[in-house]
């Protein structure tokens, strides 16, 4: 659950920054300066709780999102507000303090994306409250508002957006990231890449029930597994394949494939289903034995050509010494001369 704002009691919290500068609570608020608007939200408070409602949690989302308006995702959030407000919290946490605040209205987001990156952009529509000091005001060494009981903890990098090194990132983290991923997948992404399923009416509701039934769970699969089971399945449609196990053919196809990707997060490989990746293997394999046996057979043709063009004296001059007291059929011999010494000059374009 989500904290109200007085003073958390864990000893390395303690020392935190807070994200509110608590103008509610330490001195009358001046309405002339919120604006007539703001005036029915400005009520007293009670035990250093936020009069406006908000959470600590809420606050120092809120505090990050007015800095940072470039694109950022939940994990990137969580990890800002534990490194400068010392709030331990998680993605999850982070995603669900935010579903509350869009309640409010005052906050919009629209998916965004620059290169691998994939999150959200966050806009505000009014200030929710005008003593939530920006990300960048914590930064300026001038914090509203600082306990100081205990020893300052550990500090933290001061930008995590910054990171290049994701190495170490949690297993939630990469399931944040794959889930983004997927949720950013559009109809026409779909109409594209499963065309077949798409026409029965898979869509994006499906991808993100899917998502929600496998975090129901607490699984977090690959988003490979997903893509790949709906490459499955799209190829079972495409063939005629997509049978239940007493080899009834599947009247429902979003039903059926949506029910196995929700439970499973994957659909199986079906029998005969042959990968891109797979394919594209096998196609150079079988390129490079083509080109064996073309240049094979070119050797032997120009071996044909030269051996038909050769003089008596020229035979007999390769021939002479190459018996070496052995008695080597005469086209052999000449065939391992054309191997070892014209060979190799053909294929260099007749250059020594």
């Amino acid at each position: 659950m989500e904290s109200p704002i007085h003073p958390l009691t864990n000893k390395c919290r303690q020392s935190r920054i807070e994200a509110c500068s608590h103008a509610c609570t330490h001195k009358p608020v001046d309405f002339s300066m919120l604006g007539g608007k703001e005036n029915n939200m400005d009520l007293p408070s009670r035990s250093g709780r936020c009069p406006r409602g908000f959470s600590t949690l809420q606050i120092a989302i809120l505090s990050v999102l007015k800095a940072h308006q470039q694109i950022i995702t939940y994990w990137q959030i969580a990890e800002l507000i534990m490194a400068h407000y010392k709030i331990t919290t998680t993605e999850g946490a982070v995603r669900g303090a935010l579903e509350r605040i869009y309640r409010r209205g005052f906050l919009i987001r629209s998916r965004a994306a620059v290169g691998s990156l994939k999150g959200n952009r966050y806009a505000f529509v009014a200030d929710p409250c005008p003593y939530i000091p920006t990300y960048s005001a914590m930064e300026s060494g001038n914090p509203p508002h600082t306990h100081s009981e205990t020893e300052e903890c550990e500090s933290a990098p001061l930008s995590i957006l910054e990171k290049k090194d994701r190495k170490n990132l949690s297993v939630s983290s990469q399931w944040e990231e794959d889930k983004n991923q997927l949720e950013s997948l559009t109809e026409e992404d779909i109409k594209f890449h499963w065309p077949k399923l798409a026409g029965f009416g898979f869509g994006t509701d499906q991808i993100r029930q899917i998502i929600r039934r496998l975090e129901q769970k607490g699984e977090n699969v690959p988003r490979a597994n997903i893509l790949t089971g709906l490459d499955h399945a799209e190829w079972e449609l495409k063939h005629g394949q997509m049978k239940d196990a007493e080899g009834l053919e599947i009247k429902q196809p979003v039903n059926w494939v949506f029910r196995i990707l929700a439970k499973q997060g994957y659909y199986p490989r079906p029998s005969g289903y042959i990968s891109p990746q797979e394919q594209a293997e096998l196609d150079a394999a079988e390129e490079q034995r083509r080109l064996i046996t073309a240049r094979e057979e070119r050797l032997k043709t120009e071996c044909n050509a030269w051996i038909a063009g050769l003089s008596f004296d020229e035979r007999i001059a390769i021939l002479k010494g190459k018996n070496n007291g052995f008695h080597i059929p005469d086209n052999v011999a000449l065939r391992n001369y054309f191997r070892a010494e014209i060979w190799p000059k053909l294929q260099n374009g007749g250059v020594e």
